[in-house]
């Protein structure tokens, strides 16, 4: 086997390899600040839809899960503080606990499209009752390392719909929190981990990946025939090739990234 046909056989595998890898839940994480009485979306994520499902509690088979962890929660004051109860101190004296939620909103009008509409003026409350749920957290917990973690299955039996994730702070002073979550479509198998709008963009990136592979051996090897025969290549050439790579890379780096 030529050293040619040895690393044409090389990509293949590797592309094979990254296409193939198993996944599990689409993990997003990262911290925020919210202001008071405002809400913040983290999230977005088109969830499946199962049309066995007439109702949330008997449904055997839920399109979706969603799992969550907020930990680290703080007064963003300098000057603030939590005690292991969880009561919050500011310049010295108690205040009470901050009022904070995680709130689940949909694509149907009267929830996210409409509340979005004036996102800056709505307060917490607002926000919450346009939600589909809302799920108070407890502050002693959140502002610890260890947090607090939620378990729930998003329900749609009509068609896939965008779910989005804010957290809401009633509070009357800003806070700043971290946060974590698992995102998953349960009954898409190995794509599970992707949103439904991506759905099929593995097999894409991974057909195209393939053929950049092709046109890059192809080219390769033209390249080094034209040499022979002519004595050098045209500047045309080198363009082309590092063009061609450049195609295959990006390829390869959307099958890592999804």
């Amino acid at each position: 086997m030529s050293k040619r046909q040895r690393l044409h056989r090389s990509c293949v595998i590797a592309v094979l390899a990254v296409g193939s890898e198993p996944v599990t839940a689409k993990l997003l994480s990262g911290s925020t600040s919210l202001v008071p009485g405002q809400a913040k979306v983290v999230a977005k994520f088109c969830f499946d839809y199962n049309p066995a499902c007439k109702d949330h509690a008997s449904c055997t088979e839920p399109p979706g899960l969603a799992d969550f962890d907020v930990f680290g929660a703080r007064d963003s004051g300098s000057s603030s503080a939590s005690s292991s109860s969880g009561a919050s101190f500011v310049g010295g004296k108690k205040v009470s606990q901050p009022d904070v939620s995680i709130a689940l909103l949909d694509d149907e009008y009267f929830s996210y499209p409409e509340v979005s509409q004036v996102w800056g003026e709505a307060n917490c409350s607002d926000v919450k009752k346009s939600a589909k749920k809302a799920y108070n957290l407890d502050w002693g917990q959140i502002s610890s390392a260890k947090g607090m973690s939620l378990h729930t299955h998003i329900v749609e039996k009509v068609r896939p719909r965008w779910w989005y994730v804010a957290l809401v702070s009633c509070s009357d002073h800003a806070l700043e929190m971290e946060y974590r979550m698992h995102l998953e479509n349960l009954l898409q198998g190995s794509n599970s981990q992707l949103s439904m709008d991506e759905i099929g963009a593995v097999s894409i990136s991974l057909l195209l990946a393939i053929l950049f592979v092709g046109l890059v051996a192809a080219h390769g090897h033209s390249f080094l025939k034209w040499g022979e025969r002519r004595c050098g290549v045209p500047a045309g050439h080198s363009l082309l090739a590092a063009s061609l790579v450049l195609g295959l890379l990006g390829e390869l780096c959307w099958l890592a990234f999804f």
